[in-house]
């Protein structure tokens, strides 16, 4: 079950871009703290305006009711492993290092997710 607010009922297409602006190891300590602000933001105008232009492109007979933009994070790891941690005395499982490429390998990633979960009970 989705663990965010429910949204309005409807069709929704999610669509991403723009630059990795990685952290550099010296400023982890910052890391926290930025990406509060980040996610607290508008994000980027200028990419949310070129990935409207895009989606209208791609699907041109498509009525949108809205376009509505959201800043959002890319995990990375060194290895290219997706890493999981559990947090919360259990109750929480963090994962990162989808590498910016979630929306393909999804079901992959969700079997691995789902596996640690388990291995994990």
């Amino acid at each position: 079950e989705y663990p965010g607010p429910d949204p309005p009922a409807g069709h929704y297409v999610k669509i991403g871009g723009g630059a990795n602006e990685f952290f550099e190891r010296d400023r982890w300590s910052d890391t926290v703290g930025d990406l509060e602000v980040w996610m607290a933001s508008a994000g980027d105008e200028s990419v949310a305006d070129h990935l409207r232009d895009v989606l209208v492109s791609l699907m041109p007979t498509t009525k949108f009711l809205s376009l509505i933009s959201k800043p959002c994070v890319t995990t990375c790891t060194d290895d290219g492993e997706l890493q999981c941690d559990v947090l919360g005395g259990g109750s929480v499982i963090a994962v990162g290092g989808c590498q910016g490429k979630a929306a393909g390998p999804a079901d992959a990633i969700g079997k691995a997710v789902a596996e640690e979960v388990v291995a994990r009970l």
